[in-house]
């Protein structure tokens, strides 16, 4: 029997890109439309691909979420959300509903947690899945049947390429990024704990809890200062903690999903795609 495959789309990686790409695009009423516009155009290129059989959009809800109450400063370095964006949020999720593809939006987690629990619930009924983003916080979910491909569907990351890329293993990547930290989403890591040294205790120790349990013999490898790491490991092991708890993705929401009712129209999505797309382009030039 051939296995099915589930492609998991990063909703507001995409929407970020697609405003962007066309931030001061204009209707003839002077409405900005750049976001709208450049987000049907991502969506036709998703949806025209052969293997796009079974798919939905996951978006972040409005608030805050469990890793705002860990960390008060958790994602407060980012910018907020451009006016002319806000604006076209609502118009673009009906415009999506409208084209017939699923979406899920769920309060108090992040798109990344409601992604994490469906790929692995999709795994584990013998789906392969591919998650859409550019967000690298997914590499942590890689595995033999959890792929992830970048915005453009150029590159596609499984095992083999993040041990190429990273010099780790994908179930390591929660560790890597409680080291070194995520500027993206103001995750601190630990000071002084760059990314070689970091590849270098996760390849020869383990994971972030053998790195601790095993602190006291780094002093014998000679390829860094590794006495000066055991000193920064230990005054800051609870932020290491605690970014391993900010940057680890849920899969294990209480999500009530049937994969099959992810089954698309294809038809009928292109074809209201396509009919947005010369709306969107009478909008802006007439």
């Amino acid at each position: 029997m051939k296995q099915k495959k589930l492609v998991l789309i990063d909703g507001f990686s995409y929407l970020y890109r697609a405003y962007y790409a066309f931030p001061n695009l204009k209707d003839k009423e002077g409405q900005f439309i750049g976001a709208q516009y450049g987000m049907t155009k991502m969506m036709k290129k998703i949806f025209s691909q052969d293997y796009v059989k079974y798919a939905s959009i996951i978006f972040d809800a409005r608030g805050k979420n469990f890793r705002h109450n860990l960390f008060k400063q958790y994602k407060r370095n980012r910018n907020p959300m451009p006016e002319n964006l806000k604006t076209q949020i609502y118009p673009i999720l009906n415009t999506i509903k409208n084209f017939g593809i699923p979406i899920i939006i769920k309060k108090g987690v992040e798109a990344d947690d409601v992604i994490g629990t469906i790929a692995k619930k999709a795994e584990k009924e013998k789906w392969k899945i591919l998650i859409c983003t550019n967000d690298k916080d997914f590499i942590q979910l890689i595995s033999k049947n959890i792929f992830i491909t970048n915005r453009n569907l150029d590159e596609i990351l499984g095992i083999e390429e993040v041990l190429q890329k990273f010099g780790i293993h994908p179930n390591l990547f929660v560790d890597y990024i409680a080291l070194v930290g995520d500027r993206a989403d103001n995750i601190p890591g630990v000071p002084g704990i760059g990314k070689v040294t970091a590849v270098k205790l996760l390849s020869r120790i383990g994971n972030l809890k053998k790195i601790y349990y095993k602190i006291k013999n780094l002093e014998k490898n000679k390829i860094v200062d590794l006495k000066k790491i055991f000193l920064i490991l230990k005054e800051y092991k609870k932020t290491a903690f605690l970014s391993y708890k900010l940057a680890k993705i849920r899969t294990n929401l209480d999500l009530k999903v049937n994969l099959k009712n992810f089954f698309l129209n294809k038809k009928e999505i292109l074809k209201n795609i396509k009919s947005a797309e010369k709306i969107l382009n009478l909008k802006n030039f007439f």
